[in-house]
């Protein structure tokens, strides 16, 4: 919609969408007499809009991107009169930091008050219906892990990994952030949560632009971070690349207090600190060989290093008395090196609007650690009751991915219809070898295994877009996925293999009832994938008494998610939705021998988890200088066990609260707050989790210049709380991270600012990239 002064509807105002690959006109149309204008049929790619009336100043939007398929809904263009102050401007051209849309939520990260001196990951605490714990594992629709892409591709990392990459990407090299509940089915069916797509800020314009962060902080330890950022675009070429580097020291506790049959208690002291360095490079380029077709290219190297001392302490109780206490100390460090290449190709058939997409990917993934433990047990008063014993722990690990992909879209008539295949091969090798120290010589100890696993992965896919009437549009696709994986443990003379075929239906109705008012009905069926780690068998020890294992017998989850949305001006979005996921297992599982008293953690699938929810965000100017986003997040659970002893049901409320006041001369202030109400999740009882964070910011030097400061968990609240009581567990844990921190940063912008993106782009491996594990441990 476009309007003049005095909120008037703009009629006959000439409209012209711009494409960002090359500058060309890919439309025009006019305003009707309501301001109204709309596009049809418009080919996936990246563009802007143009917007101009006689007598009144031209307007151009931001750079937005059209999926194959995807309804894009702008915000209003507001044209201001050729006499207009400036500062009447400035205000008609301000942007909503988060737009609530039908099929999802856009947060425009460049649009905030400050997003340097953040994180990517401080971005998301605050984005709606997300969850990030205070291990940093990010959850979103219906507490459900989701897949996380990276301008429309995969981060090729696992949670863990991916939770380290998004604290070391400053949030001021962010655009937008698309967060979909439930994506079509061109998306990899994978991650139950939906999908959260980073996009992150490119060079606009022809020349030379970029720029340049440096930060640091401190809580209980130092950290620090710096990155250069640049882009370099003519007429035929487009060349982007980023390096950044972070240092991170930090620490991390975990108490657990396990009672077995027999008046015996275990209570557990782990604590480390670890020290982190997560230098990365991204190099891309589009080739554009005409108007019609581009070739580019992509290289994503990810090396990260880090350092952890340990040291962990066990103390049997026994009839409320201490018996003894293991003692165990280790050095560890754990290398990561990541390379990702791509060379992918998008292109229009002819003047036909049918274009076609291809991709090719190749993945190497390389991850060691190798570590010196030594333990000894005392007794009651300290003193030693035998020898130290020690044992040195090394684990390499290397996947190769190999992916490629082809999609096609063709308009047909009013409607559209796209499809796609896809083929993807994974190779792993895991191998770890665990001594025992004799006399001066290690020797082989019976943990020491080797693990191989290879999967391929085939699927296609085909989607329908359309509209019944001009009120009542659609969306319907269906995705087909075979997988064949074998997982062969050597050493303990296990061989998994497993061939399934699987359909991931999807089905939108939207429902334009005015012009403030949409509803949409959505159905969606998606997986839950294990990453590599959760099925590798391969031991992580801790202590001699506890220690993490994967499950070669653990299975996809399978989600069906049903949701009715109502959407009114972009300002208020609730949400009523259902989800079922059978063999449920995005959760940490535990198991204990109250025999031998060890204690081991892994995955397990759960016969079923069942929510009801009912999501509502509100994102509004209360004035001029301040927005705020409220999110409230309700639902109820329930969790069902194979084995007929877990049958649980539980309320879960989240609630957020985050404010933007933008303030005279450049300065900004952000608040979060946030507060999740005590509930059950699968086998645990979670007692409440409450913090706030403070931004703020000030621009200087034409705002060029960015300074920001920053307090992270101010009141040092953040968190987890549990119980488990389940089969025979019988246990209370604290799980705290260093989350009070204090950090300043710097970004200094050069170059033109104020161009085109250049066109985004999604790569084959979007699935298996998200299932590669970190290892090693807490």
């Amino acid at each position: 919609m476009v309007y003049v002064e005095n909120h008037a509807y703009a009629e006959d105002a000439a409209i012209t969408l711009m494409n960002v690959r090359d500058a060309v006109m890919a439309d025009k149309t006019h305003s009707d007499k309501k301001g109204y204008y709309r596009f049809d049929h418009i080919p996936p790619g990246s563009y802007y809009i143009s917007a101009s009336k006689f007598n009144y100043e031209e307007f151009q939007t931001d750079t937005f991107s059209v999926a194959a398929g995807e309804i894009v809904t702008l915000p209003p263009i507001n044209l201001i009169s050729k006499n207009t102050l400036l500062k009447e401007v400035k205000v008609a051209t301000r942007h909503t930091l988060i737009e609530n849309k039908i099929d999802k939520v856009v947060i425009n990260v460049a649009k905030g008050i400050s997003p340097s001196g953040t994180s990517v990951l401080d971005v998301l605490s605050a984005a709606p219906g997300i969850k990030v714990s205070s291990n940093d594992e990010l959850t979103f629709k219906g507490g459900q892990p989701p897949l996380i892409m990276i301008n429309g591709r995969a981060t090729q990392l696992s949670q863990g990994d991916v939770q380290t990459m998004l604290r070391s990407i400053a949030s001021d090299n962010v655009e937008l952030i698309e967060l979909i509940g439930n994506p079509s089915a061109k998306y990899d069916a994978t991650g139950t949560g939906g999908v959260i797509n980073i996009i992150t800020r490119k060079g606009k314009d022809v020349g030379l632009n970029g720029n340049l962060t440096a930060g640091g902080g401190y809580g209980n330890f130092y950290k620090y971070n710096e990155g250069l950022s640049l882009n370099y675009r003519t007429k035929k070429v487009n060349i982007a690349g980023s390096f950044s580097s972070g240092r991170n020291k930090s620490d991390h506790t975990i108490n657990t207090d396990r009672y077995l049959p027999g008046n015996t208690d275990i209570y557990s002291t782990y604590y480390n600190v670890g020290s982190s360095k997560n230098p990365t490079v991204n190099l891309s380029g589009d080739i554009f060989i005409d108007s019609l077709h581009t070739l580019g290219f992509l290289f994503m190297g990810v090396f990260q290093r880090i350092d952890l001392e340990k040291r962990n302490s066990l103390d049997f109780i026994r009839n409320g008395n201490l018996d003894s206490t293991l003692l165990t100390t280790s050095s560890q460090w754990r290398h990561i090196n990541q390379t990702n290449y791509n060379i992918n190709y998008n292109g229009t058939l002819g003047h036909t609007n049918q274009t076609i997409s291809a991709d090719v990917d190749y993945t190497a993934y390389n991850r060691a650690f190798d570590e010196y433990l030594t333990t000894m047990f005392v007794n009651s008063r300290m003193k030693a009751k035998n020898a130290s014993q020690q044992y040195h722990n090394y684990v390499p690990v290397r996947y190769d991915i190999l992916s490629a992909k082809l999609d096609y879209v063709k308009p047909i008539g009013k409607a559209k219809l796209e499809a796609g295949l896809k083929t993807s091969y994974v190779k792993s090798n895991n191998t770890q070898s665990f001594e025992d120290k004799v006399g001066d010589t290690y020797v082989p100890d019976t943990l020491s295994s080797f693990f191989l696993y290879h999967e391929n992965l085939n699927s296609a896919y085909v989607n329908y877009t359309g509209r019944f009437t001009d009120k009542l549009g659609f969306m319907a696709g269906i995705r087909g996925e075979y997988t064949h994986s074998d997982g062969n443990s050597y050493y303990q003379q296990e061989d998994v293999v497993r061939d399934y075929v699987n359909f991931y239906p999807q089905l939108q109705l939207d429902y334009r009832a005015d012009d403030d008012n949409r509803i949409s009905f959505n159905y969606g069926r998606r997986t839950y994938q294990p990453s590599y780690d959760d099925l590798n068998p391969i031991i992580f020890f801790q202590d001699k008494y506890n220690y993490r294992q994967g499950n070669p017998f653990l299975r996809p989850s399978y989600e069906n998610l049903l949701q009715l949305t109502h959407n009114y001006r972009g300002i208020l979005n609730t949400e009523l939705y259902f989800m079922d996921i059978s063999g449920f297992s995005g959760f940490t599982y535990f198991q204990q021998d109250n025999a031998t008293k060890i204690f081991v953690t892994t995955r397990q699938n759960l016969k079923s988890a069942v929510t009801y929810g009912l999501h509502f965000n509100v994102a509004a100017s209360v004035a001029e200088w301040w927005n705020i986003n409220f999110d409230v997040n309700t639902s109820y659970q329930r969790y069902k066990d194979y084995e007929g002893q877990l049958n649980r049901g539980a309320f879960d409320g989240i609630f957020k609260l985050n404010s933007q006041f933008m303030l005279p001369d450049g300065f900004g202030i952000n608040l979060l707050n946030f507060y999740e109400a005590p509930t059950y999740y699968a086998i645990y009882y979670y007692r409440s989790s409450y913090y706030t964070n403070l931004t703020a910011s000030k621009k200087i030097l034409g705002n060029r210049l960015s300074v920001n400061l920053a307090v992270n968990d101010i009141f040092n609240t953040r968190r987890d709380r549990y119980v488990s009581q389940y089969m025979n567990l019988d246990l209370i844990g604290l799980d705290k991270r260093e989350t009070r921190y204090y950090t300043g940063s710097l970004t200094y912008y050069f170059g033109k600012r104020s161009v085109k993106a250049r066109r985004r782009h999604i790569s084959g491996d979007t699935d298996e990239q998200n299932r590669i594990g970190t290892g090693g441990g807490n």
